[in-house]
């Protein structure tokens, strides 16, 4: 891109990549906030995932650095040097590698742990894992490109289109299978008794809007790349590794209000029959009808459903239980 035409429209270049880390910076903060309320409430998790919250907040707060450096080297460290602008300084060079590393890890934990562990489907976490897996080369091949050529106008060359093109399409169709396959594998878990599915229903919902999100945001950088010859699409770009950051340690957190919105349903019998007790002691009777009583485990990457003897539940420590009849 030539020079002159950087500097005649600031506000759609250099204007815009302002806007997206101002609101990268506002959702960095989110994700600390995230992080932080993660180790608050869940000490025992294992070392692993853990090791996992600590790894995203890095990357998350590396990534700000890098994205408020390229603005400082932009805005003041080459103010009035026109030619200067038409480069791509190092800091967002390196944010592409970041970027790429960041939301592959982030999606193979969605693929190898929630989509396998909720469809117990080998098939269906690998699906879901191979776009990303592609994702990721074509972004390491990216990032080799614009090491090679740090300049603005490789980003309109049909090579590069192609392969960003490929990469916003390809994010979105991982993160729609993801959310497709989740919810799928929640849905199986109703049971028809109504604490466990209205659990099961706002987790669906919760899916369902984080997946969207990631996706919708996708879908708009590619129709801003394709369609308008500015940096309106760095904006999304820049936002996008936050949002799937954000969408991680939500999820986790988000055991905390299923949990509370939990009510143990302990199952007992008596000489007129099966009833069941219910928080201060109320009781209604039921007839006796033959039911198969299913456990969900609040655990440490969500809500697991195991089968259940016929008798009072007696929770261990550091779970919640529902006995619900299917």
């Amino acid at each position: 891109m030539d020079p002159n035409t950087l500097t005649d429209h600031l506000p759609l270049t250099f204007g815009v990549i302002e806007i997206g880390v101002a609101l990268a910076i506002f959702h960095s903060g989110m994700t600390m906030v995230q992080a932080g309320n993660y180790f608050r409430m869940f000490p025992n998790d294992s070392a692993l995932l853990k090791a996992l919250v600590v790894f995203i907040s890095g990357t998350d707060i590396l990534h700000s650095v890098l994205i408020v450096h390229a603005v400082y080297y932009y805005t003041i460290q080459t103010y009035g040097d026109p030619q200067a602008l038409s480069g791509i300084v190092w800091s967002l060079q390196a944010t592409i590698l970041l970027v790429g590393l960041s939301m592959l890890v982030v999606r193979t934990y969605f693929c190898a742990v929630r989509v396998y562990r909720l469809t117990s489907s080998a098939l269906a976490a690998t699906i879901c894992w191979v776009p990303a897996l592609v994702t990721a080369a074509i972004n390491l091949s990216v990032a080799v490109s614009v090491f090679i050529h740090p300049s603005w106008s490789i980003a309109w060359t049909h090579n590069f289109i192609s392969r960003l093109t490929a990469i916003v399409c390809l994010s979105a169709a991982t993160d729609v299978l993801v959310a497709c396959c989740i919810c799928y594998g929640l849905f199986h878990m109703r049971s028809g008794f109504s604490a466990s599915d209205h659990i099961i229903d706002k987790l669906i919902i919760f899916t369902v809007g984080s997946g969207l999100l990631t996706s919708m945001a996708s879908v708009i950088q590619a129709v801003t790349y394709l369609c308008m010859s500015n940096f309106l699409f760095l904006a999304f770009y820049i936002l996008i590794a936050k949002l799937v950051n954000n969408s991680l340690l939500a999820s986790l957190n988000e055991r905390t209000h299923s949990r509370r919105t939990m009510i143990p349903m302990p199952a007992h019998s008596s000489g007129d029959g099966p009833f069941t007790t219910m928080g201060g002691g109320s009781t209604k009777h039921e007839p006796a009808l033959p039911f198969r009583p299913t456990v969900i485990n609040e655990g440490q990457y969500g809500l697991e459903m195991k089968p259940a003897l016929l008798s009072p539940i007696d929770a261990p420590a550091g779970h919640i239980k529902v006995v619900c009849a299917i």
